[in-house]
């Protein structure tokens, strides 16, 4: 009996070691980071995904579903009849930093940040099927994505934490992840600098609808520049108490009327100086009013713009 026993025991001794030996493969089916950037179909997945957190603010009706705002309910533009929308709250003054839709915009770009962070950094090593023209355009969308989505924490939340190349592992300890945030200029500074950068490495056009190029980040410098020159974040003395621990104003307590300035002349660059002079006429088939051709849109050569 005690033989029986012990064969059965190293029997199950052997079984056991084999289950955990193939328990520890990593099945060869599992797409891995490295694997991402081994074929130009992955990478450009990785992209369009880096893409989808891009709001979209057809659907405000669900705040936060697609990063959704709550901006069309919350102003004066319109309301919504639906109690479960979350400009209902807004409005009543009975919304707080714990609910999930206001942390929701929080986790969802910086998400989107560090994706974008890991695809510029890897983005050069990647496969040689992708030309070095083509890597330099791919790495100018995941930059001039990564600034957007700064610029919608910044529009949200004021200062945040800019994290600039750094990636934090997963694992990371609550004292790593813990950062303080920014103030609001230097929020500004890298997220102008980051457009500028993108703008090098951008084309003027682009053959898929939706992708960021030439125009489109200019378009968005103006915007950030706007921001930052506004009373809301330009010596709003309101936020004379937010301040980092050792002390550092998060929002400048001095006007500085240079900064609108900086905006006027960007604008004008991006506008003036190149779309003056070349409206593109169209012609207006729903206003039955007008049966000649109306000016929309001007047409611009984002090719001479500095």
């Amino acid at each position: 009996m005690k033989k029986i026993f012990s064969i059965a025991m190293l029997a199950s001794l052997l079984l056991l070691g084999s289950c955990s030996k193939f328990l520890d493969t990593v099945p060869d089916n599992i797409l891995t980071i490295d694997d991402v950037f081994k074929t130009r179909t992955n990478v450009i997945k990785y992209l369009g995904n880096i893409y989808q957190a891009m709001p979209n603010e057809f659907n405000q009706r669900f705040a936060g579903n697609e990063n959704s705002g709550n901006w069309t309910g919350a102003a004066d533009e319109g309301k919504y009849t639906w109690d479960f929308n979350y400009s209902t709250n807004m409005n009543k003054s009975a919304w707080a930093n714990t609910d999930g839709t206001v942390s929701a915009y929080w986790d969802n770009y910086y998400r989107a940040i560090r994706k974008a962070t890991d695809f510029i950094q890897r983005i050069d090593g990647a496969t040689p099927e992708i030309s070095a023209a083509e890597k330099t355009i791919l790495k100018g969308e995941a930059r001039a994505l990564r600034a957007f989505y700064y610029y919608q924490l910044m529009r949200l939340y004021g200062p945040v934490v800019i994290l600039g190349e750094e990636q934090i592992p997963v694992d990371a300890t609550n004292d790593v992840v813990m950062k303080e945030r920014s103030s609001f200029d230097d929020c500004v500074s890298f997220v102008v600098d980051q457009l500028d950068k993108a703008y090098t490495e951008l084309p003027v056009t682009s053959a898929v609808a939706g992708k960021f190029t030439k125009p489109v980040v200019k378009a968005y410098k103006v915007q950030v520049l706007m921001l930052a020159a506004s009373p809301l974040f330009n010596g709003n003395t309101d936020y004379a108490e937010l301040k980092n621990d050792d002390g550092k104003n998060l929002i400048s307590q001095t006007a500085d009327a240079t900064k609108w300035t900086k905006a006027a002349a960007c604008c004008q660059r991006v506008h003036y100086r190149v779309c003056t002079h070349h409206l593109r006429f169209v012609p207006c088939y729903r206003c039955r009013s007008f049966q000649s051709s109306v000016p929309l849109l001007p047409r611009c050569d984002f090719a001479k713009l500095e």
